[in-house]
Order: C-alpha cells, then structure tokens, then sequence
C-alpha cells in the first residue's frame, strides 16, 4: 500500500482552521478569493471546452474559482471523505446561481494510488498539495498525470523549503525576543504542521523532478515581496520598521528565499 499522510488529518476541523468559507461576495468577486488561486490561474490560458483536473482539491475552492473565471471544465479529487463533503456543500452555493455549474464542477474522492484514467485534460493543478505527498507518492501521480493528455501542463505551488530552513529560524528568534510567542509554542505548532508537511522542496529540487518524468519547466514565480505580503507572514512583528524595511530589501535580492513558489510546467507525448 502507498505510503502517505492518513486521511482522517485532513478533517473538517483542519479545512475550517486553515481556509476562508465560500462567502456571497467571493461568487460575485472572484477577486476575494485565494491569492494562490489568482496567481496559479494566471499562468495559463483556458477555455470554455478546456478540462482541468486540481488534484487535492480540499474544501473546492480552486474549482469553483476555476469556473468562474474561464467557464471551464473542472474535476476535483481528494482522498479526504470531509473535503469531498465539504466540497458539494460549496457546489451547491453556486449550482443556486449558476445551473451550469451542476456538470461543468465534478468532484470525487479517489486515494493517489487508485487515481481514475482521464483523457484530453488541459491542465493539472497542484495547489499547496505537493509538501502534502511523500516522494513516492509524487512519483505515481507525476507518471499518471502524463497519461491524462497528449499535451498536459501543470501548476504547482507549494511551501519554499529555502525559507523553512534558512529565514524562519530568524523570524522565530526575533518573535521570541520580541516576546510575541516562546519557543515551545512555536516548537508546538511547526511540530503540528510537520505531521502534513512530509515532502518540503525548493524549486531547483522539484524542477530536477518534473523533469525525470518529462516534464519541461516553462516558468518558476516566487510571491511578491512588499508590505502587505510580510505582514501576513510575520504579523504585528513587521510593524517594527527594523524589521519590515530590512526584508523589503533583501527580499527583492534574494528572491529564493521567499516563502513558496509557484511553477508551470509541460509535458507533451512524442508518440
């Protein structure tokens, strides 16, 4: 059986600790919603006949916005029976507005080992799911995936391992001595992250992996830096000029070390 993160960790309670619910105003502003779901959208072009599958689609949201944006066909999968559930309750908040939405948004739960047989899907979405899946893992849905079309881009975003290991220490070791946390509270809550996070990766170590199975890089996009951005990453301990203005600076040079990235990738079948 394939090694992976048990599924009862991906519970109601998780999805409703770590995501916005899907309000009103995101169906009628779909600029309300994730600003992973913008970007990642923005690397590809889709049309109304297009069909995309975002593999570990959570509570859905991806999808939905998806559709709202090109009118496209989309498939979400995920091996969480809550996330599906939570899903279809989604569905249903814009079936009510939109009839079309009934089949043009599918969602199924299937485990990365069993993963259904697609055909001509346009594009495959990877959104804050690949630190989620042990190496082995990625392995099959990478070669599965290649099978899904002839011609089939993915987009990944996912946590920058770079900054995990180099940047957080530092911002744990001011927030300690600001005396915003303790350690052992910080200790506590990374432990809890790591116990879903079990496959951190960089951008050169996952473009060495997409390419073992085929796949040509097309584009590798780090967040933007600027104040907004760092504020929501560190909180009230960016309020400190001392703090802000340094990372402004040096994080528009050492762009790598932001904290995720996002990558486009294609694989195209020669026969």
């Amino acid at each position: 059986m394939l090694k992976s993160v048990p599924s009862s960790e991906y519970n109601r309670e998780y999805f409703q600790g770590r995501y916005q619910n899907l309000s009103e105003e995101m169906l009628k502003d779909i600029s309300r919603f994730e600003r992973s779901h913008q970007k990642a959208s923005s690397m590809i072009e889709l049309g109304e006949d297009d069909t995309v599958v975002d593999l570990g689609c959570g509570t859905g949201q991806m999808p939905i916005f998806l559709y709202l944006k090109f009118s496209c066909n989309v498939i979400g999968i995920d091996y969480s029976e809550d996330a599906i559930r939570i899903c279809e309750e989604n569905k249903e908040k814009i079936v009510k507005k939109d009839s079309d939405s009934t089949k043009k948004i599918q969602f199924y739960r299937y485990d990365n080992d069993y993963l259904p047989e697609f055909h001509d899907i346009k594009a495959v979405f990877l959104i804050d799911v690949v630190e989620h899946l042990y190496d082995n893992e990625l392995d099959l849905v990478l070669e599965k995936i290649k099978r899904w079309g002839k011609e089939i881009k993915i987009i990944v975003h996912t946590d920058n391992n770079y900054y995990l290991k180099y940047i957080r220490p530092m911002f744990d070791l001011l927030a300690v001595f600001l005396g915003r946390t303790t350690y052992r509270k910080l200790n506590e809550g990374h432990a809890e992250v790591s116990k879903r996070h079990v496959n951190l990766t960089n951008a050169n170590r996952l473009k060495k992996k997409l390419a073992l199975y085929g796949f040509e890089i097309l584009r590798i996009d780090y967040p933007p830096i600027n104040t907004a951005a760092i504020k929501d990453q560190l909180g009230s301990i960016a309020d400190h000029r001392i703090v802000l203005y340094p990372i402004l600076f040096l994080g528009k040079i050492f762009y790598f070390l932001r904290p995720s990235f996002y990558m486009l990738a294609e694989y195209r079948d020669s026969i």
